[in-house]
């Protein structure tokens, strides 16, 4: 846990966000080109980096092991966990606030909150070339291959509060992602 140093704390945060919303546009844009019009060295690299981001975050895995890394692997993973959502590595305590439930809550909204981004691109397109952009098949494309990509960060997400490790001498179990929660299925954990 890093201390909050004033006005910049949040500038970690807001430029992975920056970069995000403007990676999505153009996810958007280069997703809905003609097939016909791309090259096979475009389509390639697509699916390189595809292959190579989800790798990424299965490599994440790991991380959620009982398991103690030694240098430099630990801080490889710590660096990664950028691509699941970790809030921690972009110092999202200091905008989100320092629970546990509010990192949740935005891990878990950051899927929906691609649609508006992506429809907002559509129409922007739509304004500038209209001669053929149907909007809702852009639309279900882009947010298809979006889900399909961060399936696993998703997944990864959403089953956070279910992995629990126990404490020592049998008294219980706390949460792998926040230590502070106790898994005993009542209060903080069940919410």
């Amino acid at each position: 846990c890093r201390e909050c140093d004033g006005g910049h704390s949040y500038l970690p945060f807001a430029f992975a966000g920056l970069v995000c919303v403007t990676g999505l546009a153009a996810l958007t844009i280069s997703i809905n080109r003609s097939a016909l019009l791309q090259t096979d060295a475009s389509m390639l690299f697509t699916v390189i980096v595809g292959v190579t981001i989800t790798s990424l975050q299965f490599l994440n895995l790991y991380l959620q092991m009982e398991l103690h890394w030694l240098e430099p692997v630990k801080s490889t993973f710590q660096t990664l966990a950028i691509l699941s959502f970790d809030t921690k590595a972009l110092r999202g305590s200091c905008v989100l606030g320092p629970g546990a439930e509010e990192s949740f809550v935005f891990k878990q909204l950051l899927g929906p909150l691609c649609a508006p981004i992506v429809w907002l691109t559509l129409i922007i397109q739509k304004r500038l070339f209209p001669e053929n952009t149907d909007t809702s098949v852009m639309f279900a494309n882009t947010i298809g291959v979006i889900c399909q990509g961060l399936f696993i960060a998703m997944t990864l997400s959403a089953v956070s509060p279910m992995v629990c490790y126990l404490h020592p001498g049998d008294s219980g179990s706390s949460m792998v992602a926040s230590p502070e929660i106790l898994c005993d299925f009542q209060g903080l954990h069940l919410r």
